[in-house]
């Protein structure tokens, strides 16, 4: 359950090319430039993670979803002197939230305009990763966000820091009223350190889900086939939730394909689980040819007795 974003698409990769499928990577700033390129036409990418809530699926008709597959939690280190309780305390404060074309600005700053916060230019500092971590820990800014799947290994200086908190959400509940697309977690007290006891308390967070989609033009085998490979890649243990939470149809602000849910709820066919992908295909096709001639047979049998 510590695979980054680059691990969890070289997983992808690996699994499709066993396939005789060429996957190829592009990296980006985050969830909002993957919808800008699966909305774009001509069409950049096929499929894409992005973060929930960064999109709306009325304004983003063609784009199906193949699943909610991890938590990306929201992480707000602050630094201790503030006294900071909550993210009302952090009004008139430097913070970094990341720059343009990332999820982590686009939720933060859903966070803070729904606290009240009037977002000034010279308060809100388009700083990510190790730059905004570097930029706390040295004094530049008084709280950053971080919207991971994982905390470590890249907070984990933020955590051993101690001039430095994280910020528990004691209003997760409120929140997720707000929000709906965000889910409540807690990291367990020792769950970073546990020689160290990081955190040393229980601390409340908050999480939207990210979410596999694709552009409903894709072939149909193909959304099949990256929906089979997301239960392999997602279905395990994760840091924030059990094996097999993960695929899930909650939490998603697409639709969600229809082969995806019969999977997720259903888990995969017989064809699927013994036969190689593109057998499996042909023979779930075959399979459903033959209903509308099962159909035309059914009188003819029961013609059988009396003739």
């Amino acid at each position: 359950y510590l695979l980054t974003l680059e691990d969890i698409a070289e997983r992808y990769r690996d699994i499709l090319a066993h396939e005789g499928i060429r996957l190829e990577i592009l990296t980006t700033r985050g969830s909002v430039q993957n919808l800008e390129l699966i909305r774009a036409e001509p069409r950049r990418v096929d499929a894409a993670l992005v973060q929930g809530g960064v999109g709306a699926a009325g304004e983003d008709e063609g784009i199906e979803a193949l699943g909610s597959v991890f938590y990306e939690t929201v992480f707000v280190f602050v630094r201790k002197s503030l006294g900071a309780r909550s993210l009302a305390d952090l009004r008139e404060r430097r913070i970094a939230i990341g720059p343009q074309g990332s999820g982590t600005r686009a939720l933060a700053l859903q966070l803070l305009t729904g606290n009240g916060f009037e977002l000034r230019p010279s308060e809100v500092l388009p700083l990510t990763g190790a730059a905004s971590a570097k930029a706390l820990a040295d004094g530049e800014v008084d709280a950053a966000f971080f919207v991971i799947a994982h905390p470590l290994p890249s907070l984990a200086d933020l955590f051993a820091n101690p001039d430095l908190e994280l910020l528990s959400f004691r209003r997760a509940d409120a929140y997720r009223m707000r929000f709906p697309f965000l889910s409540s977690v807690v990291l367990p007290a020792g769950a970073i350190d546990l020689a160290l006891d990081r955190p040393e308390r229980d601390v409340s967070l908050i999480a939207p889900a990210g979410a596999l989609i694709v552009h409903e033009s894709m072939h149909p085998a193909l959304k099949n086939l990256l929906a089979r490979v997301a239960r392999e890649v997602h279905g395990g243990p994760q840091l924030f939730a059990p094996a097999g939470r993960f695929p899930s149809v909650e939490s998603l602000d697409y639709p969600l394909n229809s082969y995806a849910k019969r999977l997720i709820e259903s888990g995969p066919s017989a064809f699927a689980r013994f036969l190689p992908f593109w057998v499996a295909v042909w023979g779930e096709r075959l399979l459903i040819l033959m209903l509308p001639l099962l159909g035309m047979l059914i009188p003819l049998f029961r013609l059988g007795p009396p003739l």
